[in-house]
């Protein structure tokens, strides 16, 4: 079950990374490099008015201090300004394997490009500035407000605009009726990270709908012999979950029963659909662990929340999004990990 809880862990982190104005998900998508390989998006318009989001992230305190922050540096008016958050990534080997794109208005006069420390430069006869320790880099691009870092900034000012045919049928043939999307072909370096299963990915289509219930479909180009066992290991672990009292006595045990995995071949399929009642149910226990850990460990003045960990730095500096608190122990996956 492991799967399910870094699912709704990546609906949240994505969420509070950077909240996300309107052309559109896949207009946006549009605007992306021909060097991208794959692309997430989160069409943050949508996702604030789920249930599930509502609950488990609007309503914790470091959101609301994540989202303080980055309006204060980038000059963005979250609540009016920001509808869409769309990740590429790139396989290409300059520079960071990611950019983030939010199609809200970029400004010269944002409160973090006043620092003396910024850098404004240019590249292909566009402008770019150079901000934070780490020396991200930010931009107007195409109207809209781009980070990545600054050598994948250079390729993209400089590359060749427009998905790739492949990448942009899947963007224009994606579920509509979600509000979070991954496809594509992850990068190498990524890939490198993950156990011997992940590098066999090939490709990923996947959808999260959060409009009512909860629904997810993913579908996963990987290696034939891989899939059988990850479908295997997936299976030990399902019978394991529907034995173990814990996830009974927590009500999770049906839902955990509900998540599906199956392979054809290279090909894997994920699935799961939940209730509004099993998606209360599954809030509810989230919370509680939230809850438990909070009175464990009290916050201190000027600390970070319980069970937080240090988050990644926007260029501007500052963080883009807390973690899930780390109490809240992951259940298993298909493979164990």
């Amino acid at each position: 079950m492991k799967y399910l809880m870094h699912i709704l862990s990546l609906t949240a982190l994505t969420a509070m990374l950077i909240p996300t104005a309107h052309a559109g998900p896949i207009e946006d998508a549009a605007l992306l490099p021909n060097s991208t390989t794959m692309i997430m998006q989160v069409d943050f318009k949508a996702l604030k008015g789920t249930k599930l989001f509502n609950e488990l992230v609007a309503s914790h305190p470091a959101y609301a201090v994540g989202i303080a922050a980055i309006q204060a540096k980038s000059g963005i008016n979250i609540a009016s300004q920001l509808n869409t958050v769309t990740m590429g990534f790139f396989n290409d080997g300059q520079g960071e394997p990611i950019a983030i794109l939010l199609d809200a208005p970029f400004s010269e006069s944002a409160p973090g490009l006043k620092d003396p420390k910024v850098q404004k430069k240019t590249h292909a006869g566009q402008t770019y500035y150079l901000t934070g320790a780490k020396k991200g880099a930010v931009a107007n691009y195409k109207g809209h407000f781009l980070m990545t870092s600054e050598p994948r900034m250079q390729a993209i000012l400089g590359g060749k605009a427009g998905l790739a045919p492949a990448l942009a049928k899947r963007s224009s043939s994606r579920d509509k009726g979600a509000q979070i999307w991954i496809f594509g072909t992850p990068p190498t370096k990524m890939m490198k990270q993950g156990g011997n299963e992940i590098q066999h990915v090939k490709s990923v289509n996947a959808s999260i709908d959060l409009s009512k219930g909860l629904r997810i479909q993913a579908d996963i180009d990987a290696n034939a012999e891989i899939a059988g066992k990850v479908v295997a290991k997936f299976e030990q672990e399902k019978a394991k979950a529907g034995q173990n009292p814990m996830m009974a006595a927590m009500g999770l045990a049906p839902i955990f029963q509900k998540l599906s995995l199956t392979a054809s071949g290279s090909a894997l399929s994920l699935k799961l659909s939940l209730t509004d009642a099993e998606v209360t149910q599954l809030t509810n226990v989230v919370k509680m662990m939230m809850a438990q850990q909070q009175r464990r460990r009290p916050p201190m003045p000027g600390m970070k929340p319980p069970g937080m960990v240090a988050p990644p730095a926007t260029p501007f500096g500052k963080p883009l999004a807390p973690k899930a608190p780390s109490s809240v122990k992951p259940l298993p996956t298909p493979t164990g990990k």
